[in-house]
């Protein structure tokens, strides 16, 4: 088992081709590394911080359309207080992240499982959240372009800032 977890952004990008105001999405390629051993990928990076600012407080299991890193994030579903934010099966990552006892277990596809204080886990998926997070606020203002994007953006950002401003 490896012993430590970092998240790594080698890019942080909205798509080549839309305009900057209609891509809801930062776009990107991660890099995991779990002691020794490394995974990079292409990846919806809000998507993927969402997913992770969600594991902070709650157990991830595997979901082949919500995996914790996917390549895309367009399917918007309500659920609870929250989004169901699903995309393509094909591509991106997923693994478990279990909570223990002050611990966090993360076991990713094609990475050795690691345990981690829960207060390193919280740091780290703060940090990358963060980052992803700042390329929003630098960029032109968002405009969605149908109504389930215009009713469904607002409440993935208020769970994301809900979420992170909490701590937890």
């Amino acid at each position: 088992m490896g012993s430590t977890f970092t998240i790594d952004i080698l890019e942080l990008c909205w798509l080549n081709g839309q305009p900057e105001e209609t891509d809801l999405c930062a776009h990107g390629i991660v890099r995991i590394r779990i002691g020794d051993s490394v995974l990079e990928d292409e990846v919806s990076m809000s998507a993927s911080a969402l997913h992770l600012l969600r594991s902070v407080s709650a157990d991830h299991e595997p979901d082949e359309m919500a995996k914790l890193f996917p390549t895309d994030g367009f399917c918007w579903t309500p659920f609870e207080d929250s989004i169901y934010l699903g995309g393509c099966p094909n591509g991106g990552f997923d693994g478990h992240v279990t909570h223990e006892d002050g611990f966090v277990r993360i076991a990713l596809e094609g990475l050795p499982e690691v345990r981690v204080p829960l207060d390193a886990y919280r740091a780290e998926v703060f940090r990358f959240a963060d980052a992803v997070e700042g390329l929003f606020r630098q960029s032109k203002p968002k405009v969605p372009s149908c109504e389930l994007d215009r009713l469904w953006y607002p409440v993935f950002w208020q769970e994301w800032r809900r979420r992170r401003s909490a701590g937890i």
